[in-house]
């Protein structure tokens, strides 16, 4: 039985039984009544008595369909006007699980039925959203895994044809191509194996500032190079911490990369640090003059690259392995984008309790 049929039966039932208790109880009373009244003036009152049950039932049968019909119009109109929007979105949610995600409800009238459209629109959202980042996520790879491999392809052939002589520099050539490559697919299966938390943490009692400082000095020739001026704020001499060493590690390197790549020359980084009741937070920041909002919101989405990343050597990686790694130990990461400055952030709690699963 429908949603339709069953609210509009139990509506109706329950205005048949009301009616029936309504009729009972005023037979009863009005028959009572009727009886006191000839027995107080003395009038026979069998043959009146029947009279006026027959009278009363009639008016009751006349009253009762009147008003069963009224009701049973009202119900089926409200019933309807209820189940619509309900038949409406259970429709859309066929089309988004065929994959159509363009597809949102409208707005209601009822505070429920409103809150009830507005997380089917929000997970549409979600949907879309998805869906377009795992289109872009298919030509990403495709683009990365391409341009290497056509390098490869080119370079070889023109050694095969004899129009490129097989040196030391056509050997280190293939190299970086291929170095490229594995690094790619190592980085794709890191990042696999972070989201389907496969990968396995090892925790110590740690110094972050230990980490920070030894990945920095892994990039300051490089970012000397750019003429980049980096600032450490606030840093007490020893941050305690119990974390993977070789994890966090790496998320300070991918985050100095970043930096490295996309800050412009001369510029001020700045790496900040903050103590919280129960956790440390790392802010790193550059400028960044043509970001817009929506690169903020999918800075950690894999393979997104903002537009004036393009044609730099970065795959897109970097910051999703970042955010996988921040959330292994139990942490959070976020971006803000103020006074065309970008700062990327993470925070981690002072203690981690957990199990791996």
């Amino acid at each position: 039985m429908s949603l339709f049929s069953r609210l509009f039966l139990v509506n109706t039932l329950s205005i048949v039984a009301t009616l029936g208790a309504v009729f009972f109880i005023v037979r009863k009373k009005a028959a009572s009544y009727f009886m006191g009244l000839a027995d107080k003036y003395g009038i026979e009152p069998a043959e009146l008595h029947e009279m006026f049950l027959q009278a009363l039932n009639y008016g009751f049968l006349i009253a009762g369909l009147f008003s069963v019909s009224i009701a049973c119009l009202i119900i089926w109109w409200l019933v309807r006007r209820f189940v619509q929007p309900v038949r409406q979105l259970s429709q859309q949610f066929e089309e988004i699980s065929a994959g159509s995600f363009n597809v949102r409800a409208a707005a209601q009238s009822t505070p429920e039925l409103s809150q009830l459209a507005q997380s089917f629109n929000r997970m549409a959202n979600e949907l879309d959203k998805q869906e377009q980042l795992r289109r872009r996520l298919i030509v990403d790879i495709a683009h990365e895994l391409k341009t290497p491999l056509t390098n490869l392809r080119g370079t070889l052939e023109g050694i095969d044809d004899g129009l490129i002589t097989n040196n030391q520099d056509t050997t280190r050539s293939l190299i970086y191509e291929t170095d490229r490559l594995t690094k790619l697919v190592n980085e794709i299966l890191d990042l696999a194996r972070l989201e389907a938390n496969k990968e396995t943490i090892s925790l110590a009692e740690e110094d972050l500032k230990s980490i920070a400082r030894d990945s920095f000095q892994q990039f300051g020739k490089r970012l000397s190079q750019k003429r980049l001026k980096c600032l450490l704020r606030d840093w007490p001499d020893h941050v305690p911490l119990h974390c993977d060493k070789e994890k966090l590690h790496r998320v300070f390197d991918n985050l100095w990369s970043n930096i490295e790549r996309y800050a412009p020359n001369g510029d001020r980084v700045e790496c900040d640090f903050e103590q919280c009741d129960d956790s440390y937070k790392i802010k790193l920041s550059n400028a960044a003059p043509s970001i817009i909002q929506d690169d903020i919101s999918n800075l950690f989405e894999r393979f997104y690259r903002c537009d004036l990343s393009r044609n730099s050597e970065g795959n897109g990686l970097g910051l999703s392995i970042v955010k996988q790694i921040v959330e292994l130990h139990g942490g959070e990461v976020g971006a803000d984008y103020r006074d065309n400055r970008l700062a990327i952030w993470f925070q981690l709690p002072k203690n981690i309790s957990f199990q791996m699963t």
